[in-house]
């Protein structure tokens, strides 16, 4: 997994401390007591809000925990280059979350496809 959101930035700054053997910096510490200030602050437009995405595998991965981190609701989400095995990683991070539960995760689709999902199930937001 990429390093997006708190709990994979977080998994991947912990390898990189046990890799080097040398401790997180405190800048870092504090970086991320500001993103969880910002999650906190932006909860109010994000909770519950649904997302339609579209882009890259790896962004659109990113961006799925990132929102499921929110408590925000990917409900469609589309890559039109992502294979099998990405769509059933995304389906497992959307089946782990209380916030996944109506997302449906399209793999070789394009903006086209986007448009006619959007237009059957609004979504409140689009990436």
């Amino acid at each position: 997994s990429i390093p997006m959101g708190v709990e994979w930035t977080d998994d991947f700054l912990m390898k990189v401390s046990e890799v080097t053997g040398k401790a997180i910096p405190e800048s870092l510490a504090k970086e991320r007591g500001r993103c969880m200030d910002v999650i906190a602050d932006s909860h109010a437009w994000l909770h519950g809000k649904k997302f339609a995405l579209y882009g890259d595998p790896d962004f659109v991965m990113g961006m799925v925990k990132v929102l499921l981190e929110c408590g925000a609701e990917p409900t469609h989400i589309l890559s039109h280059n992502a294979n099998k095995r990405w769509g059933k990683a995304v389906e497992k991070l959307l089946a782990d979350s209380p916030f996944g539960v109506n997302g449906k995760v399209y793999t070789g689709y394009d903006l086209w496809h986007m448009r006619s999902l959007c237009f059957t199930d609004k979504p409140d937001f689009l990436i």
